[in-house]
């Protein structure tokens, strides 16, 4: 189980754009399967280190700490699946060197966007409860970040 949860979340960021900070291994082919699904923050980390990308300890205050947490100087990741709001899916990306700008998300995320939206030239994060998404949903928002410059 945890292993297919952990190709469905490398395949959603395998499929993202190539103008996105994080690329999948050369030659990787990876089938593209499964439901809607939380994944454990571990989980989701090692998915995103996989493509190079680490958490920043100095953010490590800006994400829930059911993500993660910095015990001393370790850095501790969640093991229960959690689904987190949209602001709080930005937080987490953000603490990895990413980052959504407006002209991305009304380009790729578009203005029926259940994720986030903009509005006067500002990116609106979905405020009403978790984001829960199809595995599509997931790779289309993870296309509009890009790597924090």
């Amino acid at each position: 189980m945890k292993k297919r949860l952990l190709v469905v979340l490398f395949a959603t960021l395998f499929i993202s754009s190539p103008l996105m900070a994080i690329e999948p291994p050369e030659g990787a082919t990876i089938p593209f399967m499964g439901v809607n699904q939380a994944y454990t923050p571990a989980q989701f980390n090692e998915v995103l280190e996989a493509y190079g990308l680490t958490f920043s300890k100095d953010a490590a205050s800006t994400v829930p700490d059911s993500y993660a947490k910095l015990e001393g100087d370790t850095i501790t990741f969640g093991e229960r699946s959690m689904a987190y709001s949209a602001t709080e899916y930005n937080a987490i990306l953000s603490a990895y060197g990413l980052t959504l700008t407006a002209e991305d998300a009304s380009s790729k995320l578009g203005p029926e966007s259940s994720y986030a939206t903009v509005k006067d030239g500002q990116v609106v994060f979905n405020t009403t409860g978790s984001w829960v998404a199809t595995p599509e949903e997931v790779k289309k928002v993870l296309s509009a970040y890009s790597k924090a410059m």
